[in-house]
């Protein structure tokens, strides 16, 4: 049989967003095949040609269609194909077909039932195989189950060999560093396989010690010992080596010398990221009793503060928060690691300035990455006219079109009274064949990206609606959200999915307690502190581990702003959690 050409396109939609946070190209595991003729050509060779072949050909640009995301086409194709007359081989092969495109109608159940139609899986040829683990780890994702799509994925990983093998384990690991704690206990307690236990190991050990990195060291070398072919050792290696002495000078930190302006336009940002650094000061003061933690204002001159810090005794500095104040830290040199709360554009002098940020930039390109992913090819966006919407924009685009995608049409509006008629404009709102058809949209798009606060986002869907394009998905960052819910006003907003926080859309134990530090300290809490709060709290969090995630950068920390990743210039990027509105209520995805 042919090979299926079934790919694993960072599917895994945390992966997608962790393949630009830690500077990688994106992961494909699997083997990568290209239908190189067009549905067209493929069915004209399917009309002069007799079976099996005449299958194969349908086959084909069932396939290309699928490629080319034509989902209605590609079903009706699939409906008109002769079962009685296909070999086993190809039923297999429509089997996988039908599956790869229920996930790209977004129905995992139906894609685990069609895949469950397949027989004696390990009687099939290897590439089939490779198909049918790369989708049944999708469809286990999309039903929400971490640990089940990275069981799929080991299962997967003894097909593959080289650099795909080794791209596989890093879907594996990253997969399961999406699981909870609790999951991966429980998952412990009954998996017998050695390959699979050893991977559950591994994560939850990582996830139980990340604090405490003398510990997790220990820890560690026992896994080491237990598992010693496991194939995640090149893991546990990057992250031992940090740590080899007991007296790392990590785990040393004295004093934590905080930059934030006390006053001005970041003034009253920054006491919601000093609350949060507070917060994470007291949580582990326990194991940290020789830390402290001493404020220099660095309103207008980080360089003095800085400077001011390091006579008084600082051995580690977090700040400044102002981007001119980081690109001015970066051009000097820092005699201690230092954890800028922003990042720069220029390349700093120093290799030990780290940089940190709630960054849309990089919010924009994990929806471009989402999606991608979720089959979407063709975007229309709708973006602010001002300099940091069009920097927002740039950095989806950028995204998308390494993706392969395309760029519909843009609108970028000045006004609130700009966006009536601009989308109407935009979406190219045109009346049916004939007198009593419906009014239709453009047909080549198939995805909105929306920049834009609530108040925008709840001008859009419901125009969406009244211009007949409510069919159309709408993708958006954080910033479509406030932070709190507000289910009157918000209903307007149902069906927009967005990426932001964990702190903000998820509730595990973690984020509960922090919530109640955060009551505590910032009472009644206005919408726009929750992120700052949570920036500050995994600032702080960040310190003593990023010795070890730059030695590895496939390593993250799961913090409150989403799974922490060093990237280029040690800049630590973020995989968020995605939600979509439903009822005026995010639910996470």
């Amino acid at each position: 049989m042919r090979k299926i050409i079934l790919i694993l396109t960072c599917a895994l939609s945390f992966i997608i967003s962790g393949c630009q946070s830690y500077g990688g190209s994106m992961p494909q595991a699997g083997y990568t095949t290209v239908y190189d003729q067009t549905a067209a050509n493929y069915l004209q060779q399917a009309a002069q040609s007799t079976p099996p072949a005449k299958q194969d050909y349908q086959l084909s640009a069932v396939g290309r269609l699928l490629q080319d995301n034509q989902l209605t086409q590609a079903q009706q194709l699939l409906a008109t194909i002769d079962t009685s007359q296909l070999t086993p081989a190809q039923i297999n092969e429509k089997t996988l077909l039908t599956t790869h495109l229920y996930l790209l109608q977004h129905q995992p159940e139906l894609a685990l039932s069609t895949l469950n139609q397949v027989p004696d899986v390990p009687t099939l040829s290897q590439s089939t195989q490779i198909a049918y683990y790369q989708l049944l780890a999708q469809a286990d994702l999309g039903m929400g189950n971490n640990i089940a799509s990275a069981k799929d994925l080991m299962k997967l990983d003894s097909l593959l060999s080289g650099a795909a093998q080794q791209q596989n384990r890093q879907l594996i690991w990253q997969t399961l560093q999406q699981a909870s704690i609790n999951e991966l206990n429980a998952q412990l307690r009954y998996t017998t396989n050695v390959t699979e236990r050893g991977w559950l190991d591994l994560a939850y050990t990582m996830k139980a010690y990340q604090k405490d990195p003398t510990v997790l060291n220990s820890e560690l070398q026992n896994w080491q010992d237990e598992y010693p072919n496991h194939p995640a050792n090149y893991l546990v290696a990057g992250h031992i080596s940090p740590y080899s002495t007991p007296m790392s000078a990590d785990n040393k930190i004295g004093q934590i010398g905080l930059l934030l302006p006390s006053s001005g336009n970041l003034g009253y940002a920054s006491q919601a990221v000093r609350s949060g650094i507070m917060a994470a000061y007291y949580d582990n003061l326990s194991t940290a009793p020789t830390r402290s933690v001493e404020q220099y204002d660095a309103n207008g001159n980080s360089v003095q503060a800085y400077q001011k810090a390091i006579a008084g005794g600082a051995s580690w500095v977090i700040g400044p928060i102002a981007k001119p104040e980081v690109t001015a830290l970066a051009q000097t040199s820092l005699p201690v690691p230092t954890l800028a709360l922003n990042y720069t554009d220029t390349r700093p002098s120093s290799s030990k300035l780290y940089q940190f940020a709630l960054s849309p930039q990089d919010e924009a390109a994990q929806v471009a990455a989402k999606a991608h992913q979720d089959g979407h090819r063709s975007a229309l966006i709708i973006a602010p006219n001002t300099a940091w919407g069009k920097g927002v924009v740039l950095a989806f685009e950028q995204q998308w079109q390494a993706n392969g995608g395309n760029i519909a049409d843009q609108f970028y509006y000045s006004s609130p009274s700009d966006i009536d008629p601009g989308m109407k404009r935009l979406l190219h709102v045109v009346p049916g064949a004939t007198a009593s058809a419906p009014m239709k949209h453009r047909q080549d798009a198939d995805v909105i990206f929306l920049v834009g606060d609530p108040v925008t986002a709840r001008q859009v869907m419901p125009l969406l609606k009244f211009y007949y394009a409510a069919d159309l998905p709408v993708y958006a960052t954080s910033m479509v959200y406030s932070g709190k819910p507000n289910t009157a006003l918000d209903r307007d907003m149902d069906g927009i999915q967005f990426c932001d926080i964990p702190f903000v859309i998820e509730n595990n134990a973690a984020i509960q307690q922090a919530k109640k530090q955060m009551a505590q300290l910032i009472p009644n809490t206005p919408a726009q502190s929750y992120r700052l709060f949570a920036f500050g709290y995994d600032a702080y969090n960040l310190l003593p581990i990023l010795a070890r995630l730059g030695h590895n950068p496939t390593a993250g920390y799961q913090g409150l702003t989403g799974i922490l990743y060093l990237g280029d210039n040690q800049q630590v990027k973020r995989q968020l959690s995605w939600a979509v509105f439903q009822n005026g209520i995010p639910q996470p995805e």
